[in-house]
């Protein structure tokens, strides 16, 4: 336990599981697309309906749905973390984590796109951002350093 091909193994059940149990995927489509599953509708069900409950009375609702959307990620990413914290090798999971850095990589170009990929993916988020803050921003105003703030901000630092 503990090595790389439980890794390969949990990583291979895991892409198992959606294309086989999720996607029902098969190789010909004479079967058609398949049937509808329970826990699937179930889950975009709730989904939507929660979605519906937080803009139901929009600013009002909205604003309260925040309170609680806010610091649920936080909570949960602590309650994971120190529940992976607390497993047994995890000191052995950070250390290959952290431990195999390979500088020669950065001189292949496979390295910088793969970069740049991720970059340009962070900052599609943040475009709805900028032109808002442009909006709302003073007539006269300079935004390029709030806008590179923004993109710093975006772009996760490896």
């Amino acid at each position: 336990m503990g090595n790389s091909t439980d890794v390969v193994f949990n990583t291979h059940r895991a892409n198992s599981f959606f294309v086989n149990d999720v996607l029902m995927r098969s190789d010909d489509l004479s079967d058609g697309v398949g049937p509808m599953l329970w826990w699937l509708v179930l889950g975009l069900t709730l989904t939507w309906v929660a979605c519906f409950l937080c803009v139901m009375r929009g600013a009002e609702s909205a604003g309260k749905a925040v309170w609680i959307t806010m610091p649920l990620p936080y909570l949960m990413l602590f309650v994971l973390l120190f529940k992976g914290m607390s497993l047994a090798g995890s000191g052995t999971g950070v250390q290959f984590y952290l431990g195999q850095l390979d500088l020669h990589a950065l001189g292949k170009g496979e390295a910088w796109i793969d970069a740049i990929a991720q970059i340009f993916f962070g900052l599609s988020i943040c475009c709805g951002a900028m032109p808002v803050s442009v909006l709302h921003s003073r007539a006269v105003s300079f935004s390029v350093p709030d806008h590179f703030i923004t993109t710093q901000i975006s772009t996760p630092n490896y």
